[in-house]
């Protein structure tokens, strides 16, 4: 028990918050944009908008909105190293609704959470008249089946801030809620961003104070704010999100802001954190991003929108370094390079009653997977055998254990580690 106590201790002084100045000190990618609109001909040759990017310990799997000029609809892409990518030889792969439906004219915002069996996506339809959000399951992320209450959340009373149409920006499990950050924008086509919660995936419930987050009048965004990316690092939640000072569209520019209960915001005073660069391919906007944590590399990974002109969006990649990472790491968030040993956070944690615990072995080796309680105490053995490198899951069941905080400790040949994770009932 010696040694497990003093890697307890580690675990502790490492799972501090993370600094403020790392999630908006942004650096972009030499070689962005790292993915353009595709050939003539292709669902996505006039424009390609991000959606939601996951990370499974080897490959990052990216769905996204592709525009013919005249239609979007959601395709989806690959890669190793979150640079180069290789778009889905059928994309797209999933399509707008029959003529006449809520989603006839285009469907876009993918927002995508695995649970280790089935893809759930929430994205947005139109009508040409306005943006509801529906829902769809997949099995291997391509193929995927709407489902048949669509649209599972919808536009607001006439004279709401909601009115117009609403759009799944976010979505965070903690184990027993879904919470969904979205955006809503009224006649008058000024947006803001609201809050919803779910038990199953499909019923929501709006929050009563909605909206959650503002424009500032006078200021860079006063026009709107919308396209909220939010996680948790254990105490505080983090959010960029995308805005506008003009009553154009396509001035976009990416900002900050943070909150203890992912209802009451507080905005960076040195917003915006990423703008367009005179000249380059992003001259005009920036937007839409999505934040991953990188665990081995020590920093937090974005993919934005950007462009020179109205509707051509390319996707753009930048970093930001942190040695301290957050909690919340099941949009990605393991080792980009495969060579490495690596234990992540489980997830969802919290838990009621099971949670996936996922791994990475630079070489075959022994594993011995165990949970302890507070006092050092071994409550459970989970895998004691040798395994081939590469990627690896288990599915902790927590029924025979009370409410409370434990730790895992994965011991591979010299690597051994140690996570907390919360079982709350």
């Amino acid at each position: 028990m010696k040694t497990f106590s003093t890697i307890f201790t580690l675990v502790l002084l490492l799972t501090v918050a993370p600094t403020l100045t790392a999630q908006v000190n942004w650096t972009k990618y030499e070689g962005n944009p790292v993915l353009v609109p595709g050939p003539a001909g292709d669902f996505d040759d006039y424009s390609g908008y991000p959606g939601c990017i996951l990370f499974d310990g080897s490959t990052y799997h990216f769905w996204y909105g592709g525009h013919d000029g005249t239609r979007v609809r959601i395709g989806y892409a690959t890669s190793p190293d979150g640079k180069t990518w290789t778009k889905y030889t059928d994309n797209p792969v999933m399509n707008v609704g029959t003529a006449g439906s809520w989603e006839d004219q285009l469907i876009e915002a993918p927002y995508v959470l695995f649970d280790g069996s089935t893809y759930h996506m929430w994205y947005s339809g139109y009508d040409g008249l306005n943006s509801r959000i529906g829902y769809a399951t997949s099995s291997d992320g391509i193929t995927w089946t709407k489902y048949e209450g669509n649209p599972i959340l919808n536009i607001g009373s006439a004279d709401s801030w909601e009115s117009k149409g609403v759009v799944p920006d976010c979505i965070y499990f903690d184990g027993s809620t879904y919470h969904m950050w979205y955006g809503g924008s009224n006649a008058s086509g000024v947006s803001c961003i609201g809050y919803a919660i779910s038990s199953d995936c499909i019923i929501w419930t709006k929050y009563a104070g909605n909206p959650v987050l503002t424009p500032n009048a006078g200021t860079w965004d006063h026009q709107g704010v919308g396209a909220p990316d939010v996680f948790f690092d254990g105490s505080d939640y983090h959010m960029w999100y995308t805005n506008t000072s003009t009553a154009s569209r396509w001035q976009w520019r990416i900002g900050y802001a943070t909150s203890s209960d992912g209802i009451t915001w507080t905005k960076y005073a040195g917003n915006p954190i990423l703008t367009p660069d005179a000249g380059e391919w992003d001259s005009q906007y920036v937007g839409f991003s999505n934040v991953l944590w990188d665990s081995i590399n020590s920093q937090y990974k974005m993919w934005y929108g950007g462009g020179s002109g109205s509707y051509h969006a390319k996707m753009g990649y930048a970093t930001a370094p942190d040695t301290i990472p957050p909690s919340r790491i099941y949009d990605g968030l393991s080792a980009e390079l495969p060579g490495n040993f690596v234990l992540m956070q489980n997830y969802p944690n919290p838990f009621n009653p099971t949670t996936v615990i996922s791994w990475q072995l630079a070489v075959s080796s022994h594993v011995d997977l165990s949970v302890y309680n507070l006092l050092g105490e071994k409550v459970a053995t989970l895998v004691s055998e040798r395994m081939n490198a590469g990627y690896h899951t288990y599915q902790f069941d927590g029924k025979n254990l009370a409410s409370g905080v434990y730790y895992y400790q994965l011991v591979a040949g010299d690597f051994r580690e140690v996570k907390k994770m919360i079982l709350l009932r």
